[in-house]
């Protein structure tokens, strides 16, 4: 496997092309203006270009040169270039597992395209761009990539181009279904330009749809239709359709309980805690109250690392629901914790809900002393009572006293 450097690139001037480019760049162009108002809403752009290292393929450059144009002509944005040459081929056929039991719903034109979405969350930080020839250059370079640095910004906005004209359909839609099993990455489109029957589709994986096997289809779409909705390019959260989550919420007080005294249990804030969280406390309700509006499942994760936070130690190591959260076993970990360092980057914090506008802190208070404790019997209302009765009855006591040494 070689790696090339990164080379940041910024397009002022136009590049010489021939006559035969042009006529490619404006065809690229005139297929791909779905992206343009996302691009220009984006920080940067990152394109990387796959390639095999003893092989030239023509459909890939002239790719790389109609995004190039793309840029100039529409974006004007920093384009991040990255060669990586793939040494050893892989098999998708052979090595992608259990996928052969996965329905795929091939839709020309859902019912619901003229229903924008009212809120769509993408990373506006980086839009990526991956231009290889075939599914299989697609799969090995994703099984030899680093998962943490990949997925740093997964939730940006991903582009497949296949350069090919003979693409395996069902291997290029088991890539977007790999995508996000393997990597949860949220939001990617695949095009296939150069084939004689596909160029016309947008292919785009919607893992919150149940079906009769469980969640996620592959819909393909007119690419007419994305330019008129250019919002089906993203999948919308907001309503998950019980997609079942793995959710890690261990024990901890007082913010996560699994008991707590009856008169409580049976306040109406808890009302959909035994079929939600299942734990009692700001932690529990907080994630009960966020699966019924976004309307997903709790799978709660009970693996071995899933009672504690976790920390990182002196050699590297991660333990905890830390690890498990890197490691991709759960997909939320919702105990309370503070912001803070941890010694990695490979996780992020969800946006905070509450904080501290101060923190006091003082040394340890001593043990009270014993003849402390006579005080400590009667508390708030009742002790004071008692010493509004000492008092008046001492005024009183001393106010008849001196009304009987005067008679």
């Amino acid at each position: 496997m070689m790696w090339f450097p990164a080379v940041l690139i910024l397009f002022y001037i136009s590049p010489t092309t021939s006559k035969l480019n042009v006529t490619i760049q404006r065809h690229f162009t005139n297929k791909y203006e779905i992206y343009q108002n996302y691009f220009f809403i984006t920080h940067d752009i990152k394109i990387i270009q796959l390639k095999y290292h003893d092989d030239f393929d023509q459909y890939t450059e002239d790719l790389m040169k109609n995004f190039y144009e793309l840029n100039l002509k529409f974006v004007w944005k920093a384009l991040w270039i990255e060669d990586y040459t793939i040494t050893a081929k892989s098999n998708l056929k052979e090595k992608i597992e259990p996928f052969e039991s996965i329905k795929v719903q091939n839709v020309e034109r859902l019912a619901n395209l003229e229903n924008p979405l009212k809120y769509i969350y993408f990373d506006k930080e980086l839009s990526t761009v991956i231009i290889g020839k075939d599914p299989d250059m697609i799969f090995s370079y994703l099984q030899s990539v680093d998962m943490y640095i990949f997925t740093r910004n997964g939730r940006g906005l991903f582009i497949i181009i296949l350069s090919s004209p003979n693409v395996n359909v069902i291997e290029a839609q088991r890539i977007l279904v790999l995508l996000w099993k393997k990597f949860s990455i949220i939001s990617v489109v695949i095009q296939i330009p150069y084939s004689s029957e596909l160029s016309d589709f947008v292919f785009i994986y919607r893992p919150f749809i149940p079906t009769d096997h469980g969640y996620g289809q592959v819909h393909i779409y007119k690419y007419a239709d994305v330019v008129n909705y250019p919002h089906i390019l993203f999948n919308q959260v907001t309503n998950l359709y019980g997609y079942p989550l793995r959710i890690s919420l261990f024990e901890r007080y007082p913010t996560s309980l699994k008991n707590i005294p009856w008169f409580m249990r049976n306040s109406r804030k808890y009302r959909n805690i035994q079929n939600t969280s299942k734990m009692f406390g700001v932690d529990g309700l907080t994630i009960s109250e966020l699966s019924i509006r976004m309307n997903f499942s709790i799978s709660l994760y009970y693996g071995p690392n899933s009672d504690s936070f976790g920390n990182v130690q002196s050699n590297g190591t991660i333990t905890g629901t830390f690890a498990e959260t890197i490691k991709r076993n759960i997909d939320l970990q919702a105990n309370l914790r503070y912001l803070t360092i941890y010694g990695t980057n490979n996780y992020e914090f969800t946006l905070f809900y509450d904080s501290d506008q101060i923190c006091v802190v003082v040394p340890k208070a001593g043990r009270v002393p014993k003849w402390l404790m006579t005080f400590h019997l009667f508390q708030g209302n009742l002790g004071l009572h008692i010493l509004v009765i000492l008092i008046l009855s001492s005024v009183l006591y001393k106010y008849l006293l001196n009304i009987s040494f005067a008679n």
